[in-house]
């Protein structure tokens, strides 16, 4: 997304992120060690609402649980989309906070 297209945006998109994580998607290749960096993430938020991409903004220190929460925004996330001054649906990013597993 552009610098021009935020500038654009009136509402910016919203939603919860904070109970989509349950202790049985936590990677089982890495249940013996649990990492301890929530990791930081920057969402690709669509005019649907709909995340429509993830990168790693800041690493959990684990590939898998990268990989792992970026599935699991793209799957279950959803948003209230960011609008326009004119109400016009519009795609926005959205930066998380920590992530927890439910444990």
């Amino acid at each position: 997304m552009t610098r021009d297209g935020q500038a654009k945006i009136a509402i910016r998109a919203k939603g919860s992120l904070e109970s989509l994580f349950i202790p049985e998607d936590y990677p089982r290749e890495v249940w013996h060690r649990p990492t301890h960096s929530d990791g930081q993430f920057l969402l690709l938020v669509n005019e649907h609402g709909r995340v429509e991409g993830c990168h790693v903004l800041h690493s959990t220190g684990s590939p898998a649980v990268d990989t792992a929460a970026c599935s699991i925004y793209i799957r279950r996330a959803k948003f209230s989309p960011a609008r326009d001054a004119a109400g016009k649906p519009m795609r926005d990013t959205v930066v998380t906070s920590g992530i927890s597993w439910g444990y």
